[in-house]
């Protein structure tokens, strides 16, 4: 027994924690944070070219990587001198804002980075929200602050003037900063990058909170860990083949400007300035090979292609001109991008609309992830059942792995929702193919369904960008007295195009690609599509509400006595009205002396986003309330009309719109819309490659 009893104790001892000093138990691992890239690249090779960038002065500046690795050291020592811990950064694409990233990683804090183009109102909210302690802001962008300003004015501000100078008159309090960091390394006896945080002591912990812009009713903060952002760092690096390329890699950096885009610009770069790889949303693309200076690219160049779901049709006019798309999709919540469409050998020997359709599939997961699933939709919540693989089921898109991120700051209710079941739900609709690729049919909810048949806003959208006048489509839901609701079109045309909407509805009648149910009865050209501040369509708010408001405002000059909505879980839960505990079914009277006139209930649709909303209007009508585009003025204000009538003050068309007698008969009507809010957008015309 003797024996069995030392071997027992032997095994026992292999299973015990291991005891011996720090160095010896970490010899075989490291924690994991993007941070090391910076100071690791400068270390290999100081003079490379890491910026190119032309500034606010208009000035061209480049610089190596010694640079910015010594301007985001300063940086880091200035922000641990200081004592802060959660830094804002509200800038566009310049060389402060790289460093800002890096530097406030390095002293241990949280970057907490803002989209420029949101409302003052939202940005406000979100650095409140986060708890930042100072911020880091563009000149250009510093009176967004001044709402933010009011609640807290204690909250020092770092503005950067983004010029060509490090020092002087043209510098800014970020350049002082740095030399003031800079000079505390100096006298800490220089330890440099050593005395920072390259690798987070721990690798769980927050680096950033990336808020969510337009989905729902107050932006979301979203966690990211460091392990998960080097994680996410290295899989795209590798999915977009970063580490492929003959020579130096150069990177154009222009994702979040679709809406003030130098396309002349952007070509003489690519063609001047050793571009081999640029990311843009499929509406950049589109005008990008629109443009007169398109033309065949002497080299190839890797574009990858993000944000809202990319056509056949565009990657067919993409690879026309040696632009090659790299198809990737995600989400905030996984780090940005999650998924590729991986080029299969075989598509090249198919034909061409074949291999364009396969390659606007979102396709598989990335390799830092697991694989992507579809599950079923109609089982309780938290319920998992994948979909069949046969490209035909429907179900919702769900993630599992290292770039998922750690849930919502300050929201356990929205985090546990967003995991239910033990996945991350994406909210996307989508099918599985038999090969395992997915491919996105339609956004969250977001299907139309005409007469029993089910209608894809996304699959139509791909199919009327066909046509080729049409440069962008956008379809919506809309009401029906006989199907129920039906697909409406707004498109934009190529410029000198004399197309109508007729004519695009005839074609789409003719055209084998769709459907004889899903042919749109109205097609509006337009002369481009809203967007939201990251790029996706907004589904056209403005002038969805606009036509069911004069639907039953303007053409009768109904009384509106009542407005109920139904919104998805907490989407008005910010909404300053009384609403049900349940935020899922409130109702809205249109009375003035209830206080709650319908134009509070309108600020929420236009600055609280949802995804769906059901809307049911009681009123008084001497007219049919059935969607119209009919322009007559709005009829005089009844006798027995309260003496101050409920205005509309931010639609001019409506502002005449009255209420009127709640004696008189009422109509009903519901109209479905599914449209994220539009955003106010700021133009700034700035451009940086990395290298």
């Amino acid at each position: 027994m003797s024996g069995a009893k030392a071997r027992l104790e032997s095994v026992s001892a292999q299973l015990q924690p291991q005891q011996g000093d720090a160095a010896s138990l970490n010899r075989n691992r490291h924690t994991l944070s993007p941070t090391f890239f910076l100071p690791r690249a400068a270390a290999i090779e100081p003079d490379a070219e890491a910026i190119y960038h032309v500034t606010a002065n208009n000035k061209v500046v480049r610089k190596t990587y010694q640079q910015f690795s010594d301007r985001a050291r300063g940086l880091a020592y200035y922000i641990k001198k200081c004592g802060y811990r959660r830094v804002g950064i509200l800038a566009p694409n310049t060389p402060g804002f790289l460093e800002s990233i890096f530097g406030i990683a390095a002293a241990g804090a949280v970057n907490v980075a803002i989209n420029y183009r949101l409302k003052a109102e939202d940005i406000a909210y979100i650095f409140t929200h986060a708890d930042v302690d100072s911020i880091i802001v563009d000149k250009e962008f510093v009176h967004l602050l001044d709402e933010f300003r009011k609640s807290s004015p204690h909250i020092p501000l770092i503005v950067d003037t983004d010029t060509d100078a490090d020092e002087g008159e043209l510098s800014g309090d970020l350049d002082a900063a740095i030399l003031e960091g800079l000079k505390h390394d100096e006298q800490q006896g220089g330890p440099g990058w050593d005395g920072l945080e390259a690798q987070a002591a721990d690798e769980e912990s927050l680096i950033a909170l990336a808020y969510t812009s337009g989905t729902t009713a107050r932006p979301k903060g979203v966690e990211y860990i460091h392990r998960g952002c080097y994680l996410a760092a290295l899989g795209n690096i590798i999915e977009s083949g970063l580490n492929f390329q003959q020579g130096r890699c150069g990177y154009l950096w222009i994702l979040p400007m679709f809406h003030a885009m130098d396309y002349p610009e952007i070509w003489r770069m690519l063609k001047e300035e050793n571009i081999t790889h640029f990311n843009a949303a499929p509406t950049v693309n589109t005008l990008l090979c629109a443009a007169k200076e398109a033309e065949r690219l002497s080299r190839p160049v890797r574009v990858t292609v993000a944000a809202s779901p990319p056509t056949a049709h565009l990657f067919e006019q993409m690879t026309s001109v040696n632009l090659h798309p790299v198809h990737v999709y995600g989400l905030t919540e996984t780090y940005g991008p999650i998924t590729k469409a991986y080029h299969m050998p075989l598509w090249d020997t198919i034909p061409l609309k074949e291999k364009y359709k396969r390659m606007a599939r979102q396709g598989h997961g990335f390799l830092t992830s697991l694989p992507v699933r579809v599950i079923k939709t109609d089982v309780p919540e938290g319920t998992i059942i994948d979909v069949r693989k046969d490209g035909q089921e429907i179900g919702e898109i769900v993630f599992t792995g290292n770039i998922c991120a750690r849930g919502y700051y300050k929201d356990t209710a929205a985090t546990d929702k967003l995991f239910a079941g033990g996945v991350l739900h994406s909210g996307d609709l989508a099918v599985w193919h038999p090969d395992g690729a997915i491919q996105i049919l339609d956004r969250a909810k977001d299907i139309i369904i005409s007469g029993g048949e089910n209608i894809s806003s996304v699959a139509l959208e791909a199919m009327l960008a066909t046509h080729p006048d049409i440069l962008e489509a956008g379809v919506v839901a809309v009401s029906d007295t006989h199907w129920g609701e039906r697909p409406k079109a707004y498109v934009t045309i190529q410029a000198d195009k004399q197309v109508t909407g007729p004519d695009i509805i005839a074609w789409a009648k003719n055209s084998s690609g769709i459907s004889r149910f899903m042919v749109p009865r109205e097609v509006e050209i337009v002369p481009e599509l809203p967007k939201t501040s990251t790029g996706f369509f907004s589904f056209l708010l403005f002038i969805s509400i606009l036509h069911l408001l004069l639907s039953f405002v303007v053409l009768g000059s109904p009384c509106i006595l009542s407005i109920s909505i139904a919104v998805d879980s907490l989407a008005i839960s910010h909404l300053d009205l009384p609403v049900a505990n349940d935020f899922t079914k409130s109702t809205f009277t249109g009375d003035p002396t209830s206080g709650h006139p319908p134009e509070q209930l309108l600020f929420f649709f236009f600055y609280h986003p949802v995804i769906t909303i059901s809307i049911s209007i009681t009123g008084v009508s001497s007219r049919s309330l059935s969607p119209t585009r009919d322009k007559e003025k709005p009829r005089a204000k009844p006798p027995t009309a309260p003496a101050t009538p409920t205005k509309l003050a931010f639609l001019p068309a409506l502002t005449n719109a009255v209420a009127a007698s709640p004696s008189a008969a009422t109509e009903r009507k519901s109209a479905r819309l599914c449209c994220p809010a539009l955003l106010h957008f700021t133009i700034h015309h700035s451009l940086f490659t990395v290298h």
